[in-house]
């Protein structure tokens, strides 16, 4: 917001702030494009400020870029009837912590409003559908005909010297990277009909067992067993395989003498959860009994 509205005039009073509010761009009544912009500032004084959250490690595509954003000014534009300057920034924090932000002008705003409405009446009126970038956040990516196309249309076997390189290159890259995507979503679409039955010579395994350390009761047990401070501080984390190597230096044990030793001593401070199981194909000796 600073670095927009500048740090000389901070959030004010009058600025109006708005939360998921839903806008509606309407044509002679008819409404064309709607959306919920996460946040947007209005200033008094004439600027806007659109944020977008999202909470994913995948960075987004750049804000000048992203067709959400886009989508967002030109709702927020008509919504005041304001043309500009409006600016956009996509924050997401777990991908970086300088986000960019992009100014549409007058000129520029007009031009994305045409832009918008160009795909809003493509959707109206082109009847093939076309699988791209746009399928990674798509819900039904798993299930879409022309996503599956495109992810099961890339080469099995590739000869890596005749590899395109430049756009060529990178626009191959893309696809694989969907593909990736897709085809993950369509595995985790099977775990449940494995499970069932449904899907001979596969199943969803047993997760592996694994001990899930309580750090308070570890804390009293390794008091009780006359651990030093050093030592503590050594496992303050708890990963159970860092408390074997100092209880195995502090008893001077090894092997099975020190595992029911440790077992003795820790066992009541650790809880045994199973992993999620993975979805393979059944082993061949559980296929025989089956």
């Amino acid at each position: 917001h600073d670095e927009f509205f500048g740090k000389a005039n901070p959030l004010r009073l009058e600025t109006l702030a708005f939360y998921e509010k839903r806008l509606t761009l309407e044509m002679f009544g008819v409404p064309f494009v709607t959306g919920k912009p996460d946040r947007f500032y209005v200033s008094p004084e004439g600027p806007i400020l659109n944020i977008n959250f999202k909470t994913g490690r995948k960075a987004s595509s750049e804000a000048a870029l992203n067709l959400q954003l886009r989508t967002e000014v030109v709702l927020i534009a008509d919504a005041f009837g304001y043309d500009g300057p409006i600016g956009a920034a996509i924050v997401e924090p777990l991908v970086t912590k300088t986000p960019e932000i992009v100014v549409y002008d007058k000129k520029s705003l007009r031009q994305a409003r045409i832009e918008i409405l160009d795909i809003v009446d493509a959707t109206e009126w082109v009847e093939q559908r076309t699988a791209g970038s746009w399928c990674w956040h798509c819900p039904a990516r798993a299930f879409c005909p022309e996503a599956k196309k495109l992810a099961l249309s890339t080469p099995v076997k590739v000869n890596v010297d005749a590899l395109p390189v430049g756009q060529d290159g990178a626009d191959l890259l893309t696809r694989v990277k969907i593909a990736q995507r897709i085809l993950d979503e369509i595995w985790k679409a099977y775990r449940d009909p494995a499970k069932e039955g449904k899907i001979p010579g596969w199943w969803v395994s047993e997760g592996d067992k694994m001990r899930v350390a309580s750090a308070q009761k570890m804390a009293w047990l390794m008091k009780d067993e006359g651990f030093s401070d050093n030592d503590f501080y050594r496992c303050v984390t708890f990963k159970l395989g860092q408390l074997k190597e100092v209880s195995s230096e502090y008893w001077g044990e090894k092997g099975k003498t020190f595992d029911e030793h440790f077992d003795q001593a820790f066992s009541s401070g650790w809880k045994i959860k199973r992993k999620t199981g993975t979805l393979e194909p059944i082993p061949k000796n559980r296929l025989q009994d089956k």
